[in-house]
């Protein structure tokens, strides 16, 4: 009775195990759909990922650890690739450390302890022990990615997945080396080796939240600099017309003398003059103050260029997209567009034209403009004609991350003339 009450709890740890595992991916990977489905497809997929045995001088539960998470993460979840590879490289050495060092451990403790004289039932409580131990070690896991890994996957680039994917594998390589070079009775000289693993996959994790964590905190301060840039510009128009209003008794009185002395040209250009000082540098092209603040940065970064502007906005207040992706969305895509029109040589035949609309919880956005350089492709992506690279074409990644991370949709088309972006979140 008590070997079948051990026999049942160790299957719950086991479950345990694997309900942990695909909490923790949850943390970096989305499933296609919300189906039942495809939970229980991966709850079986991570029980056989979290329990494989792995020996010492064999290493093909290590390699079967790999081969099933691979296959997990291709097929039942949506994200992008180098995401999907980089999760896979972050907690194979994980596991493959929990596996050896959990198993390994009983061994070595029913061997050298007790000399292989334990009874079935006390065998039953050690193996009860070291798989509860896995699942101590996966719920340390759990709760430090929950931390620092959850909603900051789409905010890294390619080349940050790459440097983290160059360390997990490092990681990875050499775990399966220690094990494979290991022997059974010297089979503990590998547990530094696979706890030095464990940390640096988490350091890994770590190093991903920091990374996040700073291109947030720049995205944010990018935001501000539109806000406070476009406060500045309402106080200075305010200040202007308190001016204008403190002398308009002498102004309507130099009017008031053009006009007696039937000198209607000079007071309609006085008059004149004295409109353009009360019209404000500031538009009202929406009701959402972080919109309107980047779209009146950019509206006078393009009247600067003689680049003819239309806006069309019918926004409300209240966007359920956070403000710094509404920053990056409308920011990249008009810098992006000014960028373009500048390239044309005669002003006359730069333009912008934004059309934005948000409704029921849905932003629609398209964003047109005038272009002349051609357009350079490579892998189905549009690629910087600047020299510098590594500085420049990042606009479109952005705005691509934003949509993604709203599983929204975003389309590009072209002619020799125009340029169109559309988004629909």
């Amino acid at each position: 009775m008590i070997n079948l009450l051990i026999s049942i709890l160790d299957w719950i740890c086991l479950f345990l195990v694997a309900y942990i595992i695909y909490l923790v991916i949850r943390c970096f990977l989305t499933l296609r759909k919300n189906h039942l489905f495809l939970k229980l497809a991966a709850l079986i997929s991570f029980f056989l990922f979290g329990n494989i045995v792995v020996f010492p001088e064999e290493v093909t539960g290590a390699f079967g650890t790999l081969g099933i998470l691979i296959l997990a993460v291709l097929i039942l979840y949506k994200d992008r690739m180098i995401v999907k590879l980089s999760t896979v490289f972050i907690l194979f050495p994980i596991a493959t450390a929990i596996s050896y060092i959990t198993e390994n451990l009983g061994f070595l403790i029913w061997y050298h302890l007790f000399q292989t004289t334990l009874s079935p039932l006390n065998e039953s409580i050690l193996e009860f022990q070291t798989i509860l131990l896995r699942v101590l070690w996966w719920y340390l896991i759990y709760r430090l990615t929950r931390t620092w890994i959850s909603r900051i996957t789409q905010e890294l680039t390619m080349r940050m997945w790459l440097v983290i994917d160059a360390l997990s594998i490092t990681s990875c390589i050499s775990i399966i080396t220690i094990i494979y070079k290991s022997t059974i009775m010297a089979s503990y000289v590998a547990y530094p080796a696979c706890i030095a693993c464990i940390f640096t996959s988490l350091g890994c994790c770590y190093l991903c939240s920091y990374i996040s964590k700073t291109l947030k905190a720049d995205m944010e301060i990018q935001t501000l600099k539109y806000q406070q840039s476009y406060y500045h510009e309402l106080e200075e128009n305010q200040n202007a017309v308190r001016k204008i209003r403190h002398d308009m008794k002498n102004h309507l009185n130099i009017i008031g003398t053009f006009l007696r002395d039937d000198d209607v040209v000079k007071a309609k250009e006085y008059f004149s003059d004295l409109s353009d000082e009360f019209t404000a540098g500031t538009h009202d092209f929406c009701s959402n103050s972080i919109i309107n603040a980047v779209l009146n940065a950019k509206y006078n970064l393009a009247s600067q260029e003689g680049i003819d502007c239309t806006f069309k906005l019918d926004l409300e207040a209240d966007i359920s997209v956070d403000d710094i992706s509404l920053c990056s969305l409308f920011a990249n895509s008009l810098d992006n567009a000014i960028e373009a029109s500048i390239k044309i040589p005669s002003p006359a035949q730069r333009w912008i034209s934004l059309s934005a609309r948000c409704h029921n919880g849905h932003l629609s956005c398209e964003i047109s403009n005038a272009k002349q350089n051609a357009i350079h492709t490579a892998n189905g992506q549009i690629k910087t004609d600047k020299a510098d690279r590594a500085s420049h074409g990042i606009g479109l990644k952005n705005i691509r991350g934003v949509v993604q991370k709203y599983d929204g949709t975003m389309d590009i088309s072209y002619t020799d003339e125009k340029f169109t972006l559309t988004m629909f979140i």
